[in-house]
């Protein structure tokens, strides 16, 4: 199972893979960094993105978060007279 949240400008993703019994002979061994359990991630995002924007799919084992940005509020500036 796998979670995704957007909260504030935070993007959580959680997941849980479960634990399977695997009989496997004694010469050969795999190397994960976390065969079964739940682990969760959690980073901030910038300013200018819009909230609840987040959308996510996940493909062939790859999950892909998509999160829309505003529009850059910043001006140009204001031309002054001079007198």
């Amino acid at each position: 199972m796998i979670s995704v949240t957007q909260k504030d400008r935070f993007l959580s993703i959680q997941a849980e893979r479960p634990c399977l019994e695997v009989e496997k002979p004694l010469k050969q061994s795999v190397w994960s960094e976390r065969p079964c359990g739940v682990f969760k991630r959690t980073v901030s995002l910038p300013r200018n993105v819009k909230e609840n924007s987040a959308h996510a799919t996940l493909a062939d084992g790859v999950l892909t978060v998509t999160v829309e940005k505003e529009k850059d509020k910043r001006s140009d500036g204001v031309q002054i007279p001079i007198n």
